[in-house]
């Protein structure tokens, strides 16, 4: 679509024929073709969020929203359940206790915007003891770190829950909880390519994808974060040929926000290649407002079949790359990607009961693809750069806020 002008009008038109009328205030389903869950209705509430839209609820409304997702925290563990994630695909990689703290952690995002307050603490944390150091690092140390993208999830769950269990103790950051979770993670931290994990493959994108969550919780704590250039020469190098960062081209929601927030995050804390951060963020920019949907919201990312130019512009990259066998792992990926079906629907495990079509726009991808464009307009001037967004105030995603002075 392409079209900057009303994008958050649009957009909220779109949210809300998303929204299931005959429920109470709060439920809105994924997509166009599929259904509603506690996932979709804490996107909605990000969205709502982030466009300026809870300020326009009514008290009813604010309060049949948060009566819905607070309905879903365990008073035994603090922890939020869903009944029904058992029965949407769940796998090794997102298994149950992956998808339960992943969805405590957006309940805990959305409940703050909202305006409201968790019914009961975290207690699972002293239940399991993970106030101690030593338990901490084994948690931490047992995550499989040669999938660093899956580890750096569970590590930011982990994370976001010990800094809001400390948050509501009064006692903040500055907990010793929280700062061995912090000590731990510089100490593991690869100084060749600021991400963590383990085996070559934490050298390119999913390195990247990782560590992102754990950066976030670094900003939110104002701790300097090591190897600052060193990040930033990766994720310079990380974008295609098509201004995208998922490296089987056609940009992926998750992928563009981890590189760009990062990107963006460390440029308001170091002068270092300014100029070609902005060059990346007007390319991925540009690329991604093409993503809007004829009917409004983003799509996650295009994925088809791609001809002969792209597979020589792909080959020939190799003179911005630099780097041999970064060179070859991403043509073996775009090539492997293209072998197979590029088209099938995305099936996040847990969140939705149906598999979302790749062209269809969805809560997810649009929220996060409208942080991309709020956030690049910190550092690039957009049409949206004097737009008043509204960031989450919870630790993780969708959260941001910038330094009052660079760190140098």
């Amino acid at each position: 679509m392409s079209n900057h002008k009303n994008v958050i009008q649009r957009t909220m038109a779109w949210v809300e024929s998303l929204r299931e009328v005959d429920k109470p205030f709060g439920r809105f389903r994924m997509s166009a073709s599929t259904d509603d869950t506690i996932f979709t209705s804490c996107f909605a509430a990000f969205l709502y969020d982030l466009l300026g839209g809870i300020n326009k609820l009514t008290e009813i409304e604010r309060d049949e929203w948060l009566d819905y997702i607070l309905s879903h925290q365990n008073p035994e563990t603090g922890l939020f359940q869903d009944d029904f994630d058992k029965s949407r695909n769940l796998s090794q990689a997102h298994d149950l206790r992956y998808v339960t703290w992943q969805l405590t952690t957006f309940c805990i995002s959305a409940v703050r915007a909202l305006k409201g307050e968790l019914r009961y603490p975290l207690a699972f944390l002293k239940q399991e003891d993970l106030y101690a150091p030593e338990n901490i690092r084994k948690t931490l140390e047992e995550l499989n770190w040669h999938s660093p993208w899956g580890a750096g999830n569970l590590a930011m769950f982990l994370g976001i829950m010990l800094i809001e269990d400390a948050e509501r103790r009064g006692v903040g950051v500055s907990d010793p909880s929280v700062q061995y979770f912090f000590d731990w993670h510089d100490g593991y931290q690869n100084k060749k390519t600021g991400f963590w994990g383990e085996g070559k493959i934490n050298d390119f994108h999913n390195g990247l994808f990782g560590a992102y969550h754990q950066y976030l919780l670094y900003f939110y704590a104002g701790r300097d974060l090591a190897c600052k250039e060193e990040i930033i020469d990766r994720i310079i190098r990380f974008q295609n040929v098509d201004g995208m960062f998922a490296p089987q081209m056609g940009g992926g929601g998750c992928e563009d926000i981890d590189a760009i927030d990062t990107l963006v995050q460390l440029s308001l804390r170091s002068d270092y290649r300014t100029d070609d951060v902005k060059k990346v963020l007007k390319r991925s920019y540009d690329a991604i407002y093409d993503l809007e949907a004829e009917g409004g919201g983003f799509i996650w990312g295009v994925r088809k079949r791609y001809g002969p130019w792209m597979y020589i512009k792909t080959l020939f990259s190799i003179f911005g790359h630099g780097d041999i066998n970064y060179w070859v792992w991403i043509n073996r990926r775009f090539i492997r990607e293209q072998q197979l079906n590029p088209v099938k629907p995305r099936h996040p495990e847990g969140w939705v009961s149906r598999g979302i079509p790749i062209d269809e726009s969805d809560l997810f991808s649009t929220w996060f693809r409208l942080l991309a464009i709020a956030y690049s307009s910190k550092i690039i001037e957009t049409p949206e750069s004097h737009l008043d967004w509204h960031y989450l105030e919870a630790p993780g995603l969708g959260w941001f806020q910038s330094p009052e002075e660079k760190i140098r």
